[in-house]
């Protein structure tokens, strides 16, 4: 866990950097030493070891504050590109259809190259550089100077926004496999339309029509829409709704999930082998959930280690989208109370008949 790097310690710390290069500098490495002072753990060294690290790597004035963004920003642009070249490529299995999954896409995808990077650059106090120099600009200061600041301050923001979070390799490395569990589960999670059954009738699918769950089918259910012929697209769309139901509250066969051996009707839970007999088949039950389940508890596992956004809501709000969780309440609400929304359901519903 972190040493105590108190204000008075990062006090005597900047007073030692004005004393050997004067006091125009005070702002800026005060600044810089409380950034970096957030992150200090005991490995890292005691209050001298942080002292003497500030006064060796706080950049002396601007044209060296200028090099050192110069070959930060270089080298990050080649990691950068290097780590999503790798990430893409280990992942590319599940994500792109090239036949069948196998076991070992499982493997790949699960491993994140992202994983050590964190441990990596602390361990060798390159993110400590960053913190000092080009310290982390939380939300709200960026929205109230943002607007002033040019192309080249805006970098060097940029800059500080990595390494906000020091998690340990194991952390980092246990959200990467619940995130790959879930991908790999939705990725295989596909409904054989034609097996669904509405009551007595037969098919009202075709029956090659594979639909993944849940885009393949929502997007099924839209294009329904404009299919006004024979009269059968409403059914369509009821049965494929009842079946989406049914994958949510855990009530489909779990035999019924990318297979063709078994047909099954959503609405009465009934499922039936391929020559019309009726078969017993348990239901998924809380597959679906114990993936998110997982992710939610790897991600609490993060938070320890994120000080300067200490949950998920805010490392998503702060970080990820930059935008005030206020902000973003406030344009649901104001969308979904215009009067051009009710308009425009009152014209669907007119079309529509319903």
């Amino acid at each position: 866990m972190n040493v105590h790097i108190d204000d008075a310690a990062i006090e005597r710390t900047v007073n030692r950097i004005c004393e050997e290069r004067g006091n125009g500098i005070r702002q800026r490495a005060l600044e810089g030493a409380r950034c970096a002072a957030s992150y200090w753990r005991g490995e890292d060294g005691d209050e001298a070891d942080f002292s003497s690290f500030c006064l060796e790597h706080l950049a002396r004035d601007e044209d060296e504050l200028q090099l050192l963004f110069a070959r930060l920003e270089s080298v990050k642009e080649r990691l950068d590109g290097a780590m999503q070249g790798l990430h893409r490529a280990f992942e590319w299995g599940v994500h792109v259809d090239q036949g069948p999954l196998l076991p070992v896409d499982g493997i790949l995808s699960a491993w994140s190259p992202y994983a050590h990077l964190s441990d990596d650059f602390y361990a060798n106090k390159l993110a400590f550089v960053i913190h000092l120099n080009f310290p982390y600009r939380n939300l709200e200061r960026k929205l109230k100077e943002g607007s002033s600041w040019k192309r080249r301050e805006w970098a060097m923001t940029r800059l500080g926004d990595d390494f906000t979070e020091r998690v340990p390799s194991d952390a980092s490395q246990r959200l990467a496999t619940a995130m790959s569990a879930a991908s790999n589960y939705i990725m295989s999670y596909n409904i054989h339309a034609g097996m669904l059954r509405d009551g007595d009738s037969g098919p009202l699918f075709p029956a090659d029509k594979r639909l993944l769950m849940h885009w393949n089918m929502r997007d099924e259910i839209k294009a329904l829409y404009a299919d006004t012929a024979g009269g059968a697209a409403l059914r369509k769309q009821r049965l494929a709704y009842a079946a989406m139901e049914r994958v949510v509250d855990g009530g489909i066969p779990a035999a019924f999930i990318d297979s063709r051996e078994l047909a099954w009707d959503p609405r009465s839970g009934e499922t039936f082998s391929p020559d019309g007999g009726r078969v017993q088949s348990a239901p998924e039950a809380d597959g679906r959930y114990e993936k998110l389940l997982a992710i939610f508890q790897a991600e609490k596992g993060i938070d320890l280690w994120c000080p300067d956004n200490p949950t998920l809501m805010a490392r998503r709000f702060n970080a990820g989208r930059e935008m005030p969780e206020r902000d973003v309440e406030r344009i649901f609400h104001e969308l979904l109370s215009a009067p051009a929304f009710a308009r425009t359901a009152r014209l669907a519903s007119t079309r529509l008949g319903r």
